[in-house]
């Protein structure tokens, strides 16, 4: 006989598989995060308890499978009609209505060119908006280049007639979100200022707090540039001896000297330069 706590979680997984719902990754994981304590438990020795955190994910797709065949047969005269004011050859597969009615929180759709994947994400925009009643304020369309955004737009806007619907690049929705913070004029400025802008953020704001800089080098280390880490050895070795840059800047300067000190000349007018 398990006890009251095993027996609730037993009971709520079974309450979330029997749910009229598409059950996302988010859900499952809060639902072990709530009960990680038991999850956990190596010494467990309850079967059910060891199937939900061990399995229990292969059973919530099987429900999410079986909820969206049925919203495909729900919505399929939707999808037959949805182009037909628009493009008599353009008719939706299967694949492509399951990507559309999928309610996961992030979906990869994997396609060759010309396979439809415009038409599959200008279909769902439509889908938002009529069938799960949307507001178009709240969707929002981004993609990599200004080409595939031209497509969108045609299809979402032209097509389906959804002008409020925003469809941007990457690049676009930070400089909206950038204009929202700051009301003075932006403009974009050359990558050598860049460089220098996040140069000094880094000696001034964040080589004093040694907690942020560390979460910082952790991030940006794990990307090269030109085939070279952001920060180098001797630096990610060095930086939490000193207090501030300089004094950081002062001792590198040091240890250069005496490792180069044959060629002292062309050290010093590299240092001249970074002064």
């Amino acid at each position: 006989m398990i006890d009251t706590e095993l027996k609730a979680i037993v009971n709520e997984f079974n309450k979330l598989l029997k749910s009229d719902e598409y059950i996302t990754y988010r859900n499952y994981n809060a639902f072990l995060e709530k009960y990680s304590h038991v999850f956990s438990d190596k010494n467990s020795n309850n079967d059910l308890i060891r199937f939900i955190a061990n399995k229990g994910y292969e059973k919530i797709e099987i429900h999410n499978e079986r909820y969206i065949n049925q919203l495909l047969l729900v919505h399929k005269n939707y999808f037959n009609r949805l182009f037909e004011d628009i493009d008599s050859n353009i008719s939706l597969d299967d694949e492509q209505r399951k990507a559309i009615v999928n309610e996961e929180d992030y979906s990869l759709i994997i396609a060759g060119a010309g396979a439809g994947k415009t038409t599959t994400m200008a279909a769902k925009v439509k889908y938002l908006i009529d069938i799960c009643h949307i507001h178009p304020s709240k969707i929002a369309v981004v993609s990599y280049t200004n080409k595939a955004t031209s497509e969108l737009e045609s299809r979402i806007k032209y097509d389906f007639n959804l002008k409020d619907i925003d469809i941007m690049t990457f690049h676009s929705l930070g400089m909206k979100i950038i204009r929202k913070i700051f009301k003075n004029p932006l403009e974009p400025i050359s990558e050598n200022i860049g460089k220098e802008i996040i140069t000094d953020f880094v000696k001034e704001v964040l080589f004093p707090n040694k907690e942020l800089l560390t979460k910082y080098i952790k991030t940006f280390n794990k990307y090269n540039y030109n085939g070279n880490n952001m920060f180098s050895k001797g630096f990610v070795a060095n930086y939490q001896k000193f207090a501030t840059f300089q004094d950081y800047f002062s001792d590198y300067k040091k240890r250069k000297q005496e490792q180069n000190s044959h060629n002292l000349k062309d050290i010093c007018d590299f240092f001249m330069k970074m002064s």
